[in-house]
């Protein structure tokens, strides 16, 4: 995003950070967050970080109310129960074996349910059975492999 109309030298800083080593971003971090980024920060991670931070600076944060109509936006755009922008029905069963033992899933207007419990996601249902993290949408065959679209 360009801010030419707002603020010459705050453009200068964006399109620097497209070009900027590893190293100047740690540097450039810790100057404004006053302490180390996360252990494995992406470089895309700590450009956009930085990028915010400067805009914030500039143009000022976001009004309480704002950022609480954003933030409930955003939670009814990630409904549990959607899945790569799929609506699954409540009641719609997924049906998987893994080494051996079936397992179903049944989703719910609360999410996932599964052996007992709701699950906000896909992905926790796979996690639990499989013990390491999966992809809940490819787990039960619900993406093509090889697009990585829907089935």
């Amino acid at each position: 995003m360009m801010t030419k109309d707002i603020d010459p030298e705050l453009d200068a800083v964006l399109m620097n950070l497209n070009d900027a080593p590893r190293a100047e971003l740690l540097i450039e971090w810790k100057r404004i967050y006053k302490t180390n980024p996360p252990r494995y920060a992406s470089l895309l991670f700590l450009r956009r970080s930085i990028a915010y931070a400067a805009q914030e600076r500039v143009l000022g944060r976001l009004a309480p109310e704002l950022k609480r109509q954003l933030t409930a936006i955003a939670t009814n755009a990630t409904d549990s129960s959607s899945v790569g922008g799929q609506k699954l029905k409540p009641g719609t069963r997924l049906l998987r074996t893994w080494h051996g033992e079936p397992h179903e899933v049944i989703v719910t207007d609360n999410g996932f349910y599964w052996n007992g419990l709701t699950y906000n996601s896909l992905t926790a249902v796979a996690t639990e059975i499989t013990g390491t993290k999966w992809n809940g949408r490819r787990f039960f065959g619900l993406v093509n492999r090889r697009r990585g679209g829907n089935v």
